[in-house]
């Protein structure tokens, strides 16, 4: 099986390289106790598959902290994939922050 790749973009926009049947994970800051947290804007794409998780700070160095959140993806088969993110409201209805990951897979 592949080895995990782990992103942590600090730009909107980002480009990153794996092979089929990777997991890439992608961390971003987490939205705490205040509900928002990373969403597609748009359908993924045919082939990409998206499991979230929620990494709590160490209560050592973060206490309350808002934690991270991580977003593994797994590509079925070769090609470009763009993903658009948005920070999301509980609503749903508002975006404060946006990311757009692009991913090479071969």
């Amino acid at each position: 099986m592949p080895r995990k790749r782990l992103l942590r973009p600090i730009s909107e926009s980002t480009n990153a390289s794996a092979h089929v049947g990777q997991n890439v994970a992608v961390e971003l800051r987490g939205g705490g106790g205040s509900g928002f947290a990373w969403e597609p804007v748009s359908p993924l794409p045919n082939g990409v598959s998206l499991k979230k998780e929620y990494k709590i700070p160490s209560s050592k160095t973060s206490i309350g902290g808002a934690g991270r959140e991580i977003l593994n993806f797994i590509f079925d088969k070769k090609g470009h994939y763009e993903v658009n993110l948005g920070f999301v409201s509980p609503s749903g209805r508002e975006v404060v922050e946006k990311k757009k990951l692009n991913f090479d897979i071969d």
